[in-house]
């Protein structure tokens, strides 16, 4: 066999050996949600110059599990009281190839929905228009073509003010 040959089947052999470790992770146990807070994030104004108020997740990931854990998406959708579908979603790579140890865990994840409230009024008054809604984020874990549910948030009735720190985009 030729070396070219030999050195692609290792290659097949050690993403199948990979693969088959990443299985065995339980991701429904492996990858805990926590310090999570939420609120209506001031997106500034619209061209139009209305106030514009956006649901915002903050959270962390905890790798409860015993082994490094690599290559983990957060899908995040957003729901709004009563209705039948998500209004957004947001898929975010939460633990890059890196890995997270056995215990460790991530940076503060913040995750913001495009959609959400324009106002005339001041952002004082969102919570008492007639149009407001609650809303709701749902988790769920995404790896290797694998998805689980990681949990339901409701999003807290509070404003979160733009900071001159806050990063472009969410």
């Amino acid at each position: 066999m030729s070396r070219r040959l030999i050195a692609l089947r290792a290659a097949v052999l050690l993403a199948a050996f990979a693969v088959a470790g990443c299985e065995s992770v339980d991701l429904t146990t492996a990858v805990q949600i926590a310090d999570v807070s939420s609120g209506y994030y001031d997106n500034g104004l619209t061209p139009a110059g209305l106030n514009h108020l956006v649901p915002s997740l903050t959270f962390t990931i905890r790798n409860a599990s015993d082994e490094e854990l690599s290559s983990i998406d957060m899908v995040v959708m957003f729901w709004a009281t009563g209705d039948d579908t998500e209004q957004d979603e947001v898929v975010v790579k939460v633990i890059g190839g890196s890995g997270l140890a056995p215990g460790a865990s991530t940076e503060p994840v913040v995750i913001r929905s495009k959609i959400g409230y324009t106002l005339e009024q001041p952002r004082s008054e969102l919570f008492s228009h007639r149009m407001f809604r609650d809303w709701t984020a749902k988790l769920f874990v995404k790896r290797g073509g694998k998805i689980v549910p990681a949990g339901e948030y409701p999003i807290e009735r509070r404003v979160l003010l733009a900071t001159p720190t806050d990063p472009a985009g969410r």
